[in-house]
């Protein structure tokens, strides 16, 4: 959700639901924003039945329930680097990609 609210400030952001549909997780902290420009983006293009991603190719925001975990890329790029464990943050073949490629060294 935080890289969604950060959307329109990236380079070219409009293009993105031309090439693809976003499936956002939430997480603690993060709501979904029901002002803005991010919120209307939602509205015009959110879907609630992803049965309806494979009717098009693109163009669709999810918004993806889960059971929040306060989880960042941040903290585990951060930990992988302080060679602290990340084994209960990631699935274990993640973290395994991660080791064997070296990653966040």
């Amino acid at each position: 959700m935080d890289s969604l609210l950060s959307l329109t400030s990236w380079h070219r952001w409009q293009e993105l639901l031309t090439l693809c549909h976003i499936v956002v997780s939430q997480r603690p902290g993060w709501p979904v924003p029901h002002t803005g420009i991010t919120a209307k983006l939602i509205e015009q293009h959110r879907c609630d039945d992803i049965s309806q991603l494979s009717s098009q190719l693109a163009g669709k925001i999810v918004i993806y329930q889960v059971h929040p975990l306060a989880i960042s890329s941040s903290q585990i790029r951060t930990q992988v680097k302080q060679n602290k464990s990340i084994e209960f943050l990631l699935p274990e073949s993640v973290d395994q990609y991660i080791k064997q490629h070296k990653l966040y060294l």
